[in-house]
């Protein structure tokens, strides 16, 4: 089975996409954009560590990659960096430019959104113009979507063209631990007033992948019920391969961490956070 996953590795994270379609109505309903939005003040403490000091003063361009509903574009937006958002959900993308419109205007101005597709989501996106950004961030295991060491690096390359020479990469993964102890076989549920759902995972530990099969049930207009399905596919990747995968691509990789610490990662954290800069 895991042969299988390996071969269709791009049939699925172009799966995982169109769901997200679905399920973007639901995403800030289940608190889903919660974890991207802790992830800004962090993040901003990482910068803080790492901005070079003669870059300090220009440090005010980023990218939010697979931003999803644009809850943390928004928030680094109204911290004052200029921000644009991509995506490979053009319904997540459209709740995102919703979401914008209803904020202050300083921050509208300082935010866009772009649809773009991992792993070579530039040559989706208006984002040709090289060099362009102070820094990149990634939440949310988003990362872990990309099935194969080939694509990850290549979705690294894509970002070392767009960041400035001394810019940052900030992301975190799901670690294995993960996978197998959180998603493993359990099954998960939960409901809100308008919104239930049902996760059943399955871990498949050779392959160091796990997918999420998920049942959703939403409240139309009327009263009625909406049910569809979705599955998610994850896979986890060592802290060493995400560095030399990094140095690969052109960065140096600053620090592996366990996630919302400062302490170094460990094979056994579930969850990584990794800082790169552009060489």
């Amino acid at each position: 089975m895991q042969k299988t996953k390996s071969k269709s590795a791009s049939r699925i994270t172009k799966k995982n996409t169109d769901t997200y379609d679905q399920f973007a109505g639901l995403y800030d309903k289940m608190s889903a954009d919660s974890h991207s939005l802790e992830m800004v003040p962090y993040t901003l403490r990482i910068f803080k560590r790492f901005r070079n000091s003669d870059t300090i003063s220009g440090f005010k361009k980023g990218l939010d990659l697979c931003c999803g509903t644009g809850s943390a574009t928004l928030a680094l937006a109204d911290e004052g960096y200029a921000m644009t958002g991509v995506d490979g959900s053009q319904q997540m993308l459209r709740d995102a430019r919703a979401k914008q419109k209803s904020l202050a205007i300083e921050t509208t101005k300082r935010t866009a959104f772009v649809h773009g597709i991992l792993p070579n989501f530039r040559g989706h996106t208006k984002l040709a113009q090289e060099e362009s950004f102070d820094f990149v961030v990634s939440f949310y295991d988003s990362l872990n979507y990309v099935l194969t060491e080939k694509d990850l690096s290549g979705a690294f390359v894509e970002v070392a063209k767009l960041l400035k020479p001394g810019g940052l990469f900030v992301f975190d993964m799901n670690g294995a631990e993960a996978l197998k102890v959180i998603w493993g076989s359990q099954v998960y549920a939960g409901a809100e007033n308008d919104v239930a759902w049902i996760w059943k995972n399955q871990y498949y530990a050779k392959a160091k992948m796990a997918d999420a099969h998920t049942i959703f049930f939403a409240k139309a207009k009327g009263g009625l019920w909406h049910r569809f399905d979705e599955t998610h596919t994850e896979k986890a990747y060592t802290v060493p391969c995400v560095r030399r995968l990094l140095r690969q691509a052109g960065f140096q990789s600053l620090a592996a961490y366990r996630c919302f610490s400062f302490a170094p990662a460990k094979p056994k954290d579930y969850r990584f956070c990794f800082v790169g800069r552009k060489r």
